[in-house]
């Protein structure tokens, strides 16, 4: 290929003119032998959403350069793009052999090993890129992925911070630092000022825009609410909100779902309970607000906040007149374009920490309404021996607070055991290093037992045979993971922070009416536990009878839960129309 058509092509790339790009590189003669032309074609045809093509493109610079590290590290690039995660995991595996310093192969290898539980080899290629380029910084933040799926939020927001210093426009980082906060061992006003700060950043970024159209039409029609989520498939927010939507009266609610992710036997399920439903992946911002405005949405439920897959950009152009939080992000977002946070009286309580523009919204029963796994077995409560406490839940969850507490209730119950199971528990040295994090506080390893990953559901609940109390985790409580080890008879003993993410246990015990198991403070978590520890046959009839209690309290209820909630969005639509 010329040089001069290599750099009108260039030109036309740089410009964003893709589809002129691409037409000078396909017309050229001699593309055929010059391995730059060819990556620089699969660089235009992933933009344009032609993966054969780059693909392609990056075989045949392969067969001309079978050993160059940066065509392999373009071709994992175009890989992941296209949605072959195994050949992007290869090709980056091999450019890292070829260079450990490729940083592009990197930071794609780093998530293709976390995502499949390696974490201490995913820290290796990032620690051996890091070496080489310090400022790599797209393998600092795959890095800060791994570290969390460790148990290590400390590290990972460090990662994500020193990231964020050099590519403060960026908005995955601007997300990342928000998100990582919420596992931290620190006071709900620092985490707040934190999420005001990154708010403050993205709204930037984003600038304020809105509809022109009259807001609501209260009496000519059901309020049109727009539900946005990166994930409505078998998942903590899918698994949620499918008693909430299926029991939605559609002559008051016409909800409409915004999805980013794959299909599923649960999502394709869930999607049919939708008045109806937009595959909104790979759609910009913009895009997607246009079309909530096309649908004239009322009010606009963001289910996912600062996590991955979240649209913080798109809530800060004030997509619908009434903006609220819910259930997949317990926290304020900080967004001054951000109305409310859906929550009730106990994770959201007259002291709750909100901005000033934002509501406290709170349902008038409980935060959650679970539909059990028809996988999920019947568990017999165990006669005998030792208390055995668990928690199964994510290890971003144990954080060195945590540890210290449970650590605690060990030494007052010297006969208890521990049993954890989490994704990041099938890597050998996660496991070593959790032991060791509780062998500094004076436990032996033996006694915790940590089970590698489960993926298998029935099978996984099945492990709360073994199980007789499931402790809960701060300032991050567990949600979906807490449901799931009531419904197998597990009771969950909870000790409520500042946060709403830390008062979710206390949320759901106190709507069963175990008041007994929510702890007032610290030493009262140790005496309670401890308590139980020494009388196992108080907890018998509490586990055989758990999900009758479930169901008595209507955690099971998903008609009255839509109900309610409906009732909630309703009312904050009245108060603002007067």
């Amino acid at each position: 290929m010329s040089s001069a058509l290599a750099n009108q092509a260039k030109q036309q790339y740089a410009a964003g003119r893709h589809a002129q790009a691409l037409q000078i590189l396909v017309d050229a003669p001699t593309l055929q032998g010059d391995d730059e032309a060819l990556q620089l074609l699969a660089l235009v045809a992933i933009q344009l959403g032609q993966g054969a093509r780059a693909l392609q493109a990056i075989d045949e610079a392969l067969a001309i350069r079978p050993d160059a590290a940066r065509v392999h590290a373009l071709g994992a690039a175009v890989a992941q793009a296209s949605g072959d995660a195994e050949r992007a995991g290869r090709m980056a595996q091999r450019a890292v052999a070829l260079d450990p310093g490729e940083e592009i192969a990197a930071s794609i290898l780093v998530e293709h090993l976390a995502d499949r539980f390696a974490i201490t080899p995913a820290l290796q290629v990032a620690q051996a890129c890091l070496q080489r380029k310090p400022t790599a910084w797209g393998v600092r933040q795959a890095r800060s992925l791994a570290w969390m799926s460790a148990g290590e939020a400390q590290r990972a927001l460090e990662d994500v911070e020193a990231t964020l210093a050099a590519m403060p426009g960026s908005l995955p980082v601007l997300q990342n630092a928000a998100m990582d906060a919420l596992y931290l061992d620190e006071p709900a006003r620092r985490t707040l000022d934190r999420h005001r700060a990154v708010a403050s950043r993205i709204q930037a970024l984003t600038g304020k825009r809105m509809s022109a159209r009259s807001p609501y039409a209260r009496g000519s029609r059901p309020l049109r609410v727009g539900f946005v989520s990166p994930d409505l498939r078998r998942h903590p927010v899918g698994l949620l909100m499918a008693p909430l939507v299926r029991h939605l009266d559609r002559q008051r609610i016409h909800a409409i779902a915004y999805s980013d992710a794959g299909r599923d036997a649960h999502g394709d399920s869930l999607r049919q309970s939708f008045a109806e439903w937009r595959d909104s992946k790979g759609w910009p911002d913009a895009m997607l607000f246009d079309a909530m405005q096309r649908d004239a949405i009322d009010v606009a439920i963001d289910l996912a906040g600062y996590s991955s897959g979240g649209r913080p950009g798109l809530f800060a152009t004030r997509c619908a007149p009434l903006q609220l939080g819910y259930l997949g992000y317990l926290h304020p977002t900080g967004l001054p374009t951000m109305d409310g946070l859906i929550g009730d009286a106990v994770t959201l309580p007259d002291d709750a920490q909100l901005p000033a523009h934002e509501a406290a919204l709170r349902l008038p029963g409980h935060l959650f309404c679970f539909q059990p796994d028809q996988e999920a077995p019947f568990v017999l409560p165990r006669g005998d021996g030792p208390i055995r406490f668990g928690s199964f839940n994510h290890l971003a969850k144990l954080s060195p607070a945590t540890v210290r507490l449970w650590a605690r209730l060990l030494q007052e119950a010297p006969d208890a055991s521990l049993r954890m199971s989490a994704m990041g528990l099938g890597d050998e040295g996660v496991r070593n290093a959790v032991w060791m994090r509780f062998k500094a506080e004076g436990i032996d390893p033996a006694r915790i037992v940590l089970l590698p990953p489960e993926l298998d559901t029935g099978k996984f609940l099945a492990r709360y045979a073994d199980v007789d109390v499931a402790l809960d985790p701060l300032p991050f409580n567990g949600g979906m993971t807490s449901l799931q080890a009531l419904w197998q008879g597990a009771p969950v003993l909870t000790l409520p922070g500042e946060r709403m993410a830390a008062r979710m246990g206390a949320s759901v015990m106190q709507a069963l009416g175990l008041d007994a198991l929510v702890a007032g403070d610290a030493d009262a978590f140790i005496r309670i536990g401890s308590e139980l520890a020494r009388d196992l046959d108080r907890l018998t009839p509490l586990r055989s009878g758990m999900r009758e209690r479930m169901s008595a309290a209507g955690l099971l209820d998903g008609k009255a839960f839509a109900d309610g909630f409906s009732t909630t969005l309703e009312q904050v639509v009245a108060d603002r129309m007067r």
